[in-house]
């Protein structure tokens, strides 16, 4: 069963930061923010994928939620963030890498676990050797907690929650922000002069081009109505 204590990942907190290019230069890069407080631009970007990592590495995958995280482990991540942030972004940083942390644990669930668990030949309480910082006793931990009746029940239940929501946006780490400083570099338009319809398209639209067919039908209507103001 997980540990919910703090004190039990006193280790864990003190563990070695990821290596990154950043770090053995000793350059930080310098985030720029919008007006609402949001980092944009390539640094933005960058800071998202740093973020990222230290998610993977730096916090044990033990932790039942990231409300149990020990404020004294948030603070060591906050210290190791290499770039020159406004120190009023610590809240903001914090909440990005938990996401990421949970995000990281819903992967490795998914591809680890959840389909091999049927599988009477298969290894489940050995680390996949894609992350080698990985502790074998936290994976261990990790995969008894997941394998119970209870966790699937909780995993089916946030499955069904997700099939309900039909418009999810398709944007990359930028996220909102990051689209409408791109619009406002391409246009030369302030953040307000933006139509807010412009950004749900741009942010459903597929790589390849056009939209799948649940927003398409949404992007007509909105069209539509445009075009019924226009030629009114």
């Amino acid at each position: 069963m997980e540990s919910d204590s703090a004190s039990d990942h006193d280790e864990d907190s003190k563990q070695r930061g990821p290596t990154t290019k950043t770090k053995a230069n000793k350059v930080k890069l310098v985030i720029t923010y919008n007006k609402k407080g949001v980092p944009v631009g390539k640094e933005a970007t960058k800071l998202s994928t740093f973020e990222g990592l230290v998610a993977r590495t730096m916090v044990p995958i033990t932790y039942d939620s990231w409300l149990k995280v020990s404020e004294g482990v948030r603070e060591g991540l906050w210290q190791y963030v290499l770039f020159v942030v406004d120190p009023k972004s610590r809240k903001q940083i914090l909440q990005s890498i938990g996401k990421k942390w949970r995000n990281f644990k819903h992967y490795l669930y998914a591809k680890f676990i959840k389909n091999r668990s049927k599988d009477p030949k298969a290894n489940l309480f050995k680390p996949p050797k894609d992350y080698p910082f990985i502790k074998k006793e936290d994976w261990k931990v990790f995969v008894s907690h997941r394998v119970t009746k209870k966790w699937e029940e909780k995993s089916m239940k946030a499955k069904n929650t997700r099939a309900h929501h039909k418009y999810s946006h398709r944007l990359s780490k930028k996220g909102y922000d990051g689209l409408i400083n791109d619009i406002m570099q391409e246009t030369g338009k302030t953040e307000e002069e933006i139509n807010r319809t412009v950004l749900w398209k741009k942010a459903r639209e597929l790589k390849i081009g056009g939209y799948d067919a649940d927003v398409k039908t949404i992007v007509d209507k909105i069209v539509s109505f445009i075009n019924s103001q226009i030629y009114k």
